[in-house]
Protein backbone atom coordinates (compact mmCIF):
# COMPACT_ATOMS: atom_id res chain seq x y z
CA UNK A 1 0.00 0.00 0.00
CA UNK A 2 1.02 3.47 0.02
CA UNK A 3 1.95 3.25 3.55
CA UNK A 4 4.50 1.15 2.82
CA UNK A 5 6.18 -1.28 5.66
CA UNK A 6 8.11 0.56 8.95
CA UNK A 7 10.11 -1.95 10.59
CA UNK A 8 12.91 -1.81 13.96
CA UNK A 9 13.18 0.42 16.18
CA UNK A 10 12.38 3.65 14.36
CA UNK A 11 9.02 1.90 12.69
CA UNK A 12 6.62 3.38 15.22
CA UNK A 13 7.84 6.61 14.97
CA UNK A 14 7.66 6.14 11.57
CA UNK A 15 4.07 5.10 11.37
CA UNK A 16 3.04 7.49 13.62
CA UNK A 17 4.29 10.30 11.69
CA UNK A 18 2.77 8.48 8.58
CA UNK A 19 -0.56 8.57 10.78
CA UNK A 20 -0.43 12.00 11.01
CA UNK A 21 0.78 13.38 8.01
CA UNK A 22 -1.90 11.49 6.01
CA UNK A 23 -4.79 12.82 8.62
CA UNK A 24 -3.56 16.47 7.82
CA UNK A 25 -3.38 15.00 3.67
CA UNK A 26 -6.66 13.17 3.97
CA UNK A 27 -5.11 10.07 3.39
CA UNK A 28 -6.15 7.83 5.92
CA UNK A 29 -8.50 5.89 4.18
CA UNK A 30 -6.00 5.00 1.24
CA UNK A 31 -3.04 3.80 3.00
CA UNK A 32 -3.63 0.28 2.35
CA UNK A 33 -4.25 0.64 -1.13
CA UNK A 34 -1.86 0.41 -4.20
CA UNK A 35 -0.57 3.58 -5.77
CA UNK A 36 -1.36 2.96 -9.24
CA UNK A 37 -5.25 2.58 -7.67
CA UNK A 38 -5.43 6.15 -6.68
CA UNK A 39 -6.09 9.22 -8.47
CA UNK A 40 -3.61 12.05 -9.62
CA UNK A 41 -4.63 14.50 -6.41
CA UNK A 42 -4.41 11.44 -4.27
CA UNK A 43 -0.85 10.37 -5.81
CA UNK A 44 0.59 14.02 -5.58
CA UNK A 45 -0.73 14.05 -1.30
CA UNK A 46 1.11 10.59 -1.44
CA UNK A 47 4.17 11.87 -2.50
CA UNK A 48 3.96 15.37 -0.34
CA UNK A 49 2.83 12.98 2.68
CA UNK A 50 6.27 10.48 2.00
CA UNK A 51 8.40 13.49 1.59
CA UNK A 52 7.65 14.89 4.34
CA UNK A 53 7.69 11.50 6.90
CA UNK A 54 11.53 11.73 5.40
CA UNK A 55 11.67 14.65 7.84
CA UNK A 56 13.95 17.16 5.48
CA UNK A 57 15.90 19.92 6.32
CA UNK A 58 14.95 21.30 2.52
CA UNK A 59 11.25 20.56 1.29
CA UNK A 60 11.14 21.37 -2.23
CA UNK A 61 7.28 20.58 -3.83
CA UNK A 62 6.74 21.03 -7.80
CA UNK A 63 3.33 22.69 -8.19
CA UNK A 64 1.96 20.55 -4.92
CA UNK A 65 -1.24 22.16 -5.25
CA UNK A 66 -2.49 20.40 -9.12
CA UNK A 67 -5.43 18.32 -8.96
CA UNK A 68 -6.40 19.38 -5.03
CA UNK A 69 -9.45 21.10 -4.36
CA UNK A 70 -9.39 24.59 -2.06
CA UNK A 71 -10.05 22.56 1.34
CA UNK A 72 -7.21 19.94 0.09
CA UNK A 73 -4.78 23.08 -0.40
CA UNK A 74 -5.49 24.76 2.95
CA UNK A 75 -5.33 21.60 4.51
CA UNK A 76 -2.10 20.72 2.95
CA UNK A 77 -0.88 23.92 3.48
CA UNK A 78 -1.86 23.94 7.14
CA UNK A 79 -0.18 20.48 7.62
CA UNK A 80 3.17 21.86 5.90
CA UNK A 81 3.19 24.59 8.47
CA UNK A 82 2.93 22.43 11.33
CA UNK A 83 5.13 20.29 9.77
CA UNK A 84 7.98 22.71 9.66
CA UNK A 85 8.04 23.36 13.12
CA UNK A 86 8.48 26.70 14.81
CA UNK A 87 10.53 29.49 12.99
CA UNK A 88 13.60 29.82 14.08
CA UNK A 89 13.70 25.87 15.48
CA UNK A 90 16.36 23.94 15.75
CA UNK A 91 14.19 21.27 13.47
CA UNK A 92 12.70 23.54 11.23
CA UNK A 93 11.72 22.35 8.02
CA UNK A 94 12.66 25.32 5.24
CA UNK A 95 10.12 24.65 2.29
CA UNK A 96 10.38 25.95 -1.16
CA UNK A 97 7.43 25.21 -3.60
CA UNK A 98 6.41 26.77 -7.24
CA UNK A 99 3.15 27.07 -8.51
CA UNK A 100 1.25 28.80 -11.26
CA UNK A 101 -1.39 30.40 -9.11
CA UNK A 102 -0.91 33.78 -7.75
CA UNK A 103 -3.88 33.41 -5.08
CA UNK A 104 -2.30 30.53 -3.44
CA UNK A 105 1.19 32.07 -3.53
CA UNK A 106 0.45 35.09 -1.73
CA UNK A 107 -2.34 32.82 0.58
CA UNK A 108 0.49 30.35 1.73
CA UNK A 109 4.32 31.75 0.86
CA UNK A 110 6.24 34.24 2.96
CA UNK A 111 8.46 34.68 0.19
CA UNK A 112 7.89 35.07 -3.00
CA UNK A 113 10.19 34.65 -6.49
CA UNK A 114 8.07 35.39 -9.68
CA UNK A 115 9.66 34.62 -12.34
CA UNK A 116 9.13 34.83 -16.21
CA UNK A 117 10.76 32.86 -18.95
CA UNK A 118 13.63 31.95 -16.67
CA UNK A 119 14.27 35.79 -14.91
CA UNK A 120 13.46 36.52 -11.79
CA UNK A 121 10.58 39.60 -12.10
CA UNK A 122 10.53 40.48 -8.18
CA UNK A 123 11.48 38.15 -5.40
CA UNK A 124 10.24 39.69 -1.58
CA UNK A 125 7.30 39.20 0.38
CA UNK A 126 3.83 38.00 -1.51
CA UNK A 127 1.98 41.29 -1.83
CA UNK A 128 5.17 43.33 -2.84
CA UNK A 129 6.47 41.11 -4.90
CA UNK A 130 3.59 40.19 -6.75
CA UNK A 131 2.66 43.87 -7.92
CA UNK A 132 6.33 44.81 -8.51
CA UNK A 133 5.65 41.54 -10.93
CA UNK A 134 3.07 43.24 -12.38
CA UNK A 135 4.72 46.40 -12.82
CA UNK A 136 7.92 44.85 -14.25
CA UNK A 137 5.31 43.78 -17.46
CA UNK A 138 4.69 39.87 -15.98
CA UNK A 139 1.64 38.73 -17.58
CA UNK A 140 -0.21 38.27 -14.61
CA UNK A 141 -3.76 40.08 -12.93
CA UNK A 142 -3.76 40.74 -9.63
CA UNK A 143 -5.71 37.73 -7.76
CA UNK A 144 -9.25 40.06 -6.62
CA UNK A 145 -8.48 39.11 -3.01
CA UNK A 146 -5.07 41.32 -3.28
CA UNK A 147 -6.88 44.21 -5.26
CA UNK A 148 -10.23 44.04 -2.59
CA UNK A 149 -7.75 44.05 0.34
CA UNK A 150 -5.76 46.75 -0.95
CA UNK A 151 -8.90 48.93 -1.98
CA UNK A 152 -10.61 48.52 1.82
CA UNK A 153 -7.29 49.27 3.44
CA UNK A 154 -6.78 45.90 4.52
CA UNK A 155 -3.63 43.60 5.69
CA UNK A 156 -4.01 40.57 2.84
CA UNK A 157 -5.83 37.79 4.50
CA UNK A 158 -6.78 34.44 3.50
CA UNK A 159 -9.97 33.69 1.71
CA UNK A 160 -11.83 32.30 4.91
CA UNK A 161 -11.16 35.08 6.88
CA UNK A 162 -12.18 38.02 4.34
CA UNK A 163 -14.82 35.52 3.35
CA UNK A 164 -16.02 35.92 7.37
CA UNK A 165 -15.51 39.63 7.30
CA UNK A 166 -17.52 40.25 4.48
CA UNK A 167 -20.31 38.05 5.97
CA UNK A 168 -21.04 39.26 9.56
CA UNK A 169 -23.33 36.14 9.64
CA UNK A 170 -20.46 34.12 10.20
CA UNK A 171 -19.81 32.52 13.60
CA UNK A 172 -15.96 33.73 13.30
CA UNK A 173 -16.79 36.69 11.47
CA UNK A 174 -14.70 40.50 11.43
CA UNK A 175 -11.43 41.53 12.85
CA UNK A 176 -12.93 42.73 16.07
CA UNK A 177 -13.33 39.33 17.51
CA UNK A 178 -12.74 36.52 15.09
CA UNK A 179 -10.38 34.45 13.16
CA UNK A 180 -9.13 38.19 11.46
CA UNK A 181 -8.64 39.81 14.67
Amino acid sequence: GVAGRARGAGGRAVREGVARISGWLSLGALLDRAPQALSRGQRLRAAVAAAVAAAPALLLLDEPTAGQDAEQVEQMFAGLRESAGPSGGADQMAICFCCHDPEVALQQATRLVVMDRGRVLADGPPEEALLEAIRRGAPLRAPVMLERCRAWGLPLARAGVLAGWLRPEAEDAGPAGGEGA
